[in-house]
């Protein structure tokens, strides 16, 4: 098996170890960071548990250069929908960013933020 190749904007830096990727907690009832079994129904409770079962684990880009609804600056990014009623940045662990900020207490990092 080969390692992928570092995002070179990141310097080999990615979401898993960004201090803004994140959960929030009502993402268990979001179907795409906890999605459901498709015989059963049911929810994995953990998110070690959603990524064994679907292979990685997603959580919310919190990251203040990725805006919403408005002109993005020029290092920045910005999400929309047609709808307007929601759009957020997902990513999987392994998207790289040129804005990651390392989350220095990665072994402690909160399951949950409100």
């Amino acid at each position: 098996m080969t390692t992928p190749a570092a995002n070179p904007n990141t310097c080999g830096a990615t979401c898993l170890t960004c201090k803004h990727w994140v959960l929030d907690k009502d993402d268990r009832y979001n179907p795409l960071i906890s999605p459901e079994d498709p015989v059963t129904y049911e929810q994995e409770e953990t998110e070690e548990a959603i990524a064994a079962k679907w292979g990685h684990a997603v959580r919310r880009c919190r990251c203040p250069k990725i805006t919403f609804y408005q002109r993005p600056e020029r290092d920045g990014a910005t999400v929309c929908d047609g709808s307007a009623y929601m759009a957020e940045l997902l990513t999987g662990p392994d998207f790289g960013c040129i804005h990651h900020e390392s989350n220095k207490a990665l072994s402690t990092k909160p399951e949950v933020e409100a």
